[in-house]
């Protein structure tokens, strides 16, 4: 483990002892203090008698995808739980470290939940590794499908052996391309210099394509596009504007390289800790916050593009349902092999009876 995780499980370990003490002398929190997320007394009837709170945190801003889920989550648990149940939102890395010590500090049980990105639980578990794969969904209501799915489900239990509970897997927005030079069909992304997340299926999808791949931090990518030390990076519409990466890649090329997921994730070992009525709360708030930012995320990416782009003068092609399929099938056919096993057969063998492309793409390489 390197120095910056372990800094990053300090801190949490710290947070945690100042719960402890909390709780221990039955005091009101100060502002130097976490407020415990044990409850004074478990109830034991159907109605929650007692105050619950819960810490929720993530490392981009509350303006993001991620801080409106989560306003709209504490929102419902507060409403269902009779206001009970009080979630404290921790926005734009406040608690420290990254995403990966977020997970970390889970599993230990100094942090009670996150929502993050599904790249970082590869490194705990194959669980989630469908979602990133690039060019797998053809459409946003197949993926939606899939994540509601008795198979998907059989995977989040999965993660259970990791110290995590899925409360939830939100988003799913479309990840274009946006570079400094212009790019209008498959054949012009061989050759550029693309930054990516440092998520294998992503770096593998690109070098699939021909592109020498860079995963630098994402800090450094508006620099590194100026510089042209990186042709192009992938994100979705709303973040590409609101860091204004158009200044320094005005070109988009809408190739919905994959849907972006960001996932829900609780300790396990809290989780289980909580009397029924309270999990049930938890679960459904969390479903129906991610089934709202989902359309309403729509929504916004569906009003940047139209009006956002053209003000910033980005100029926006879209990638045919031909040239589509065509990076579909280059890409799978190339990284499929190595991740056949992760993903798991039962997983493409249902992909592919919603998508008739993937079912041939298996075909040719002998898995169905």
């Amino acid at each position: 483990m390197d120095t910056k995780k372990i800094c990053a499980i300090l801190v949490f370990v710290a947070i945690s002892a100042l719960v402890m003490g909390c709780t221990q002398q039955e005091t009101k929190p100060t502002p130097t203090q976490t407020p415990t997320s044990t409850p004074i007394s478990t109830p034991t009837t159907g109605k929650i008698e007692k105050e619950y709170t819960f810490h929720l945190a993530f490392v981009i801003p509350n303006s993001s995808n991620q801080g409106i889920y989560a306003a709209k989550f504490a929102e419902l648990v507060k409403k269902k739980s009779g206001g009970k149940i009080h979630i404290v939102v921790h926005p734009a890395g406040e608690l420290g470290g990254s995403e990966t010590a977020y997970i970390e500090a889970m599993q230990a049980g100094t942090l009670d939940m996150a929502t993050i990105a599904t790249a970082p639980v590869s490194q705990f578990s194959d669980a989630l590794v469908v979602f990133d794969i690039p060019f797998l969904f053809a459409k946003q209501e197949d993926v939606i499908a899939y994540r509601d799915s008795n198979l998907a489900k059989q995977k989040f239990k999965e993660l259970e052996q990791a110290g995590l509970k899925v409360l939830s897997v939100h988003t799913f927005a479309p990840r274009g391309l946006f570079t400094r030079v212009p790019v209008n069909n498959p054949e012009d992304i061989n050759g550029l210099k693309l930054r990516t997340m440092k998520t294998k299926p992503h770096v593998d999808g690109f070098e699939a394509l021909g592109a020498v791949v860079s995963t630098l931090p994402f800090g450094e990518v508006y620099t590194a596009l100026q510089t042209g030390a990186v042709d192009g990076n992938n994100d979705d519409a709303r973040n590409y504007i609101a860091v204004k990466f158009y200044e320094v890649a005005p070109y988009w090329y809408n190739i919905r390289f994959n849907y972006n997921p960001l996932v829900h994730l609780m300790s396990k070992k809290l989780f289980d800790s909580l009397p029924p009525e309270v999990q049930k709360i938890l679960l459904e708030s969390a479903k129906e916050a991610a089934d709202w930012e989902i359309e309403y995320y729509n929504k916004l990416i569906e009003k940047t593009i139209k009006e956002d782009f053209p003000k910033h003068n980005v100029k926006y092609t879209e990638c045919s349902d031909k040239d589509w399929r065509t990076l579909q099938k280059t890409v799978l056919l190339k990284i499929l092999p190595e991740y056949k096993d992760k993903i798991g057969i039962e997983s493409l063998k249902w992909i592919a009876d919603r998508d008739s492309n993937v079912k041939e793409i298996l075909k040719t390489l002998g898995y169905i």
